[in-house]
């Protein structure tokens, strides 16, 4: 079930201002230690739910929250492209932070506690070690997936799950399965650039 909610909700056990129950498409793609969108196309009908599709408004699908910042309608459908609400982080700012000898778990925790506002995210981590670095005048997602950002100086796996944060050491566990052509798979397609 996909459901879309006002901007400004923080309750989000409810079915929202409407269910769209009707999408043409839905797709979230969810690059390792980068980009997590979701782009959905829902018709132009009688019911009018598409009207709702807006900038700022938020979309529970696959039990994550995405807030939409574009969308293009057409004669047929609105199609809006929305990230993850971990990226509400964007609108913040870490003026300066100095991190020594800090675990995976510390810089992550100093980086959502160093910032200028207030916000719901909390944290967690099992990355262990022991780095330096300085994080200044920069918003709290440059400061994680950024170029000297944690990923880069601590190493770790991103996993956002709503307002959870987790810097993980490694996301899933190997469990011994073999993926193989005409076993559990049924083709595969490659493009070079």
């Amino acid at each position: 079930m996909i459901n879309l909610y006002d901007s400004k909700e923080t309750d989000f056990s409810k079915n929202g201002i409407v269910v769209l129950n009707n999408c043409m498409s839905a797709p979230i793609s969810e690059e390792l230690n980068g980009a997590y969108e979701l782009t959905l196309e829902y018709p132009i009908d009688d019911t009018g739910k598409w009207k709702y599709l807006l900038e700022e408004n938020i979309i529970k699908a696959d039990g994550q929250l995405f807030r939409i910042y574009h969308k293009v309608t057409t004669l047929t459908s609105r199609k809006v492209n929305a990230r993850h609400i971990f990226y509400d982080m964007l609108d913040n700012f870490i003026a300066s932070l100095t991190l020594t000898n800090a675990t995976g778990y510390e810089a992550l925790n100093s980086v959502l506690s160093g910032t200028q506002y207030d916000h719901p995210f909390s944290n967690s981590s099992d990355i262990g070690g022991s780095n330096t670095t300085v994080i200044a005048e920069m918003n709290p997602v440059e400061a994680i997936l950024g170029a000297n950002g944690i990923i880069t100086t601590w190493g770790g796996e991103l996993v956002r799950d709503n307002f959870k944060i987790k810097l993980m050491g490694a996301r899933g566990l190997d469990r011994g399965v073999l993926v193989s052509y005409g076993k559990n798979i049924q083709g595969i397609e490659e493009t070079l650039d």
